[in-house]
């Protein structure tokens, strides 16, 4: 979860309207899953296994894509109008999947890559779009709440567990 979380806070920018989620595995379901939770308004789901769009669904996608490459990207395009998504999650990291995901993103917008790559991106096109970049592995501590008091101050730490407000409490001698 806190990878899907990463892919869509990643880029440090506001909350986007528009999310493409290429990849309907663990990482990309729970990236609908947080897109949802932030409160992006249309969220796209591309993939091909019919029970995890259908879980894509009850997790806040509101657009299913099960067309690859060209198709795909042809149907997104006019899913979102002739724009393109604001923001991309590549959540798959073999080549046709970062294809799409540079090709569907929005002038201006972020492809934000947790997949872990294992092909090329086109950097030009991306640079002639202003397309930003960002990702990688989740730091996943940053995204816990953490709370840390002193000894004498523990029973503040468990009722911010229990109250959950904290999710670790580091107890300092």
């Amino acid at each position: 979860m806190a990878t899907g979380h990463h892919t869509i806070h990643a880029s440090g920018r506001p909350v986007p309207s528009t999310v493409a989620v290429v990849g309907d595995g663990a990482v990309g379901l729970c990236a609908v899953l947080a897109a949802h939770r932030a409160g992006v308004e249309r969220v796209l789901l591309l993939g091909h296994h019919e029970r995890r769009l259908e879980i894509g669904r009850n997790f806040g996608a509101t657009d299913l894509v099960v067309a690859r490459g060209p198709e795909a990207h042809d149907q997104i395009i006019d899913i979102t109008g002739g724009v393109g998504a604001d923001l991309v999650v590549e959540a798959v990291g073999e080549q046709d999947a970062i294809t799409t995901a540079a090709a569907v993103c929005a002038p201006g917008g972020v492809v934000s890559m947790v997949g872990g790559p294992h092909g090329e991106l086109d950097l030009f096109g991306c640079f002639l779009r202003n397309v930003t970049l960002t990702g990688g592995l989740a730091p996943v501590r940053r995204y816990l709440p953490e709370s840390t008091l002193p000894l004498p101050d523990i029973d503040r730490g468990y009722r911010a567990v229990l109250d959950r407000r904290a999710t670790k409490v580091l107890v300092t001698a």
